[in-house]
This record gives structure tokens, C-alpha cells and sequence, in this order.
């Protein structure tokens, strides 16, 4: 039997934690500290979350914020098939050369976390 690919990779495994978690998207909500319309809207992958918003999640699953990047870019990727690789990569270096100095630096410290580096 082949595995059905998701679309929204990251919103499945936010879901995931969540009600494995057993909580309401309004309990979560006030856990992570974001809204319960936002935790839905993550979920159902009508938004994509900041790093910020990732960091929130990481910490309080105890899941590495490296692997919601991963799931994030995995989720671009798919809505986006017709954007090509070398634009990708364009927009994801503008932003990080426009990100503030605090956002900066939070980016750094999830590129060390991705390659191992502490």
C-alpha cells in the first residue's frame, strides 16, 4: 500500500501534537501562547507560522525547531510546485538578509541546531 503524501505537512503535525497532547485548539492556543483561530489556521495550513511562532511551539511540545522548519519548507514547496528551486532560494535569502537583528540571530541558532552545531 503506497503512503498518502500530505499537503500541509507542518499543519498535520501540529494537529498531531496537539491531540496527542490532548488538548483544544483554545487550550493550545493559551499553552503556546498564540490564538485558537491561528492554532486552526496553522493546522489546516492557511497560514504559515514565523520562527517566533515555531520557537513557541518547540518549546512547549519539547519537539526541535529544526524539524518545523524542515516541515514548513516541505509545505511551501508542495502548494507552491510551480515556483522554481532557484527562486526559493532567492526569497529565502532576502529574507533572512531583511530580517531583523533579534530574528537574525534566532535564524542562526536553527541553521547551528540543523547541521549539529552547538
Amino acid at each position: 500500500m503506497s503512503k498518502v503524501i500530505s499537503k500541509r505537512p507542518l499543519g498535520d503535525y501540529l494537529r498531531n501534537l496537539r491531540r496527542e497532547s490532548g488538548l483544544s485548539l483554545r487550550k493550545a492556543g493559551e499553552k503556546i501562547g498564540i490564538s485558537f483561530m491561528y492554532v486552526s489556521e496553522l493546522e489546516s495550513g492557511k497560514k504559515k507560522p514565523s520562527l517566533t511562532v515555531m520557537q513557541k511551539y518547540s518549546n512547549y511540545y519539547k519537539v526541535p525547531t529544526s524539524k518545523l522548519i524542515a516541515l514548513k519548507d516541505e509545505q511551501i514547496l508542495i502548494q507552491n510546485k510551480e515556483i522554481k528551486d532557484t527562486d526559493y532560494r532567492r526569497d529565502t535569502i532576502l529574507a533572512i538578509l531583511n530580517s531583523s537583528d533579534e530574528d537574525f540571530k534566532k535564524i542562526k541558532e536553527c541553521l547551528k541546531e540543523i547541521i549539529g552545531e552547538r
